[in-house]
């Protein structure tokens, strides 16, 4: 789902940060930066849902499959600091009935397109860069190609996602964006290295964004639990404010970005950025899965309320 601070929902959940506008009844199926349409007559045709947070993954990413999540969570994460973090056997389980992930990386992209095809999803897709072009070739028109961006936390020099070693400079993405094998920055991972937006060794991505007009997706809000003494030392709580983000609009007012995960769950910060500067969107997930329905839901409800 995606929410707008300038009361545009529609049928379509339009993207115009990304996507500059939606089309509401079309016979096309054109997809690209400057506009998403229906693939046929939106008369008879379910219109497009427009997923801004997708990420190829292979089915072993995060470890040997099948992995369990619970989706929702139906409580809070606990931990006696006492023990190997996540080995508390006296912690009741976050959830009754957990999903397993598929088995294979074939299992894995049959039931990706599965829900893409049956609901009419586009989505944006970051990920390793040939995953994400081996997706957006196997699928044409159901992908957007992203490019995620991790940083340094000692120098601040931007990196390819868990590989510390291969830097990518701001020149070399914007090659990417005038070669067209990009087309929306995300996500960017500052919060990861302890950087907030406005960190001043952020300025150039910022600057080649405003000035190539390429959308951009930033993590403001929530990572894994207890990711500080797991496998990011520096990220920090205090960096889930949507606020963080403030000074990086007044300098670059015509940005266009989404904040991926909606600061949350720092909902008056959000409100207030939303308010101030309404040429920003947000971005809802992961928080519909991994936090409790209710606390999801409360979220939700704020921003909805809010106009």
């Amino acid at each position: 789902m995606y929410i707008s601070s300038a009361k545009r929902m529609a049928l379509v959940i339009c993207v115009s940060i990304a996507l500059n506008g939606c089309t509401t009844a079309a016979h096309t199926n054109e997809i690209s930066p400057r506009g998403v349409v229906a693939t046929a007559n939106t008369s008879t045709s379910r219109l497009p849902i427009l997923d801004m947070h997708m990420h190829a993954r292979t089915a072993a990413f995060y470890g040997t499959p099948p992995i369990p999540i619970c989706a929702p969570v139906e409580r809070m994460p606990r931990w006696d600091q006492r023990k190997p973090m996540w080995r508390d056997e006296s912690a009741p389980p976050l959830c009754s009935k957990p999903l397993m992930s598929p088995m294979t990386d074939d299992a894995l992209w049959r039931q990706t397109m599965g829900v893409m095809e049956r609901n009419n999803v586009i989505g944006v897709l970051g990920g390793a860069p040939e995953l994400v072009n081996a997706w957006a070739l196997k699928a044409p028109g159901r992908f957007i190609r992203g490019r995620d961006l991790d940083f340094d936390p000692k120098t601040g020099q931007s990196i390819a996602p868990r590989d510390p070693q291969r830097q990518i400079s701001v020149d070399a993405v914007r090659k990417l964006i005038q070669d067209k094998s990009v087309e929306v920055i995300a996500e960017v991972g500052n919060q990861y290295a302890g950087m907030a937006p406005d960190d001043a060794r952020l300025e150039p991505l910022w600057a080649m964004a405003e000035e190539m007009d390429i959308p951009v997706g930033i993590h403001i809000g929530g990572g894994a639990p207890g990711a500080p003494y797991t496998g990011a030392p520096v990220f920090r709580a205090r960096l889930q404010s949507a606020l963080t983000l403030e000074e990086v609009l007044i300098r670059h007012p015509r940005l266009r970005v989404y904040i991926m995960h909606a600061g949350y769950p720092m909902l008056e910060d959000l409100l207030s950025l939303l308010f101030t500067h309404p040429q920003v969107y947000v971005e809802l997930s992961p928080a519909n899965n991994i936090e409790t329905r209710a606390a999801f839901y409360r979220f939700l409800r704020g921003i909805m309320e809010a106009g």
